[in-house]
């Protein structure tokens, strides 16, 4: 940022808390030019379907209708948020197929897969298998605030339904051992 606040790059990135005082610095604007251009960022959950939990399909189902993907979406890249696509590919895309919709987010719906897959609420709150709770633990990558922030949104989502999410900030060297 400061080589290119300088005239020393032809181009660089201007991060969102960089831009307010970018923008307003008469030094800055006379030799640079601010552009918005997306990002192009895939943000998924991977399932362990080898946990006893996770191999119920109710249970993966329900963790998904869980997840608030349109607030995510506005937190995560604020101020305008992020369009949701069903898949890898960025809207506008050919190989997007903007006829099939983003999972959608559905509190109830979740509620009753995860009361159908045998998790009941305890007087806590907290749904139970075998009088534990129910708990998923997330691994993330240390160091990435979206990683950190996503975490926190799933958490608060997933206490909603009654589970537990264990955030687990891991180097990229334990991250990569363990996923």
């Amino acid at each position: 940022y400061q080589a290119g606040a300088r005239g020393d790059l032809d181009e660089f990135r201007v991060l969102r808390d960089q831009r307010t005082g970018a923008a307003a610095s008469p030094e800055f604007t006379a030799k640079n030019r601010i552009l918005k251009v997306p990002q192009f960022l895939e943000v998924f959950v991977l399932w362990n379907c080898k946990s006893p939990l996770l191999s119920d399909t109710r249970v993966r189902r329900a963790l998904a209708l869980a997840w608030p993907r349109e607030e995510a979406g506005r937190r995560l890249y604020p101020p305008d948020g992020a369009a949701l696509v069903s898949g890898p590919y960025p809207p506008g895309v050919p190989e997007n197929a903007p006829d099939v919709a983003p999972p959608r987010h559905d509190p109830a719906e979740s509620a009753r897969l995860l009361d159908e897959a045998g998790l009941p609420r305890g007087a806590d709150g907290w749904r139970r298998r075998g009088g534990k709770r129910v708990s998923v633990e997330l691994l993330y990558p240390a160091g990435g605030a979206i990683y950190t922030n996503l975490a926190e949104i799933l958490r608060s989502a997933y206490e909603k339904v009654g589970v537990e999410l264990v955030q687990r900030s891991l180097d990229w060297a334990a991250y990569s051992q363990r996923s």
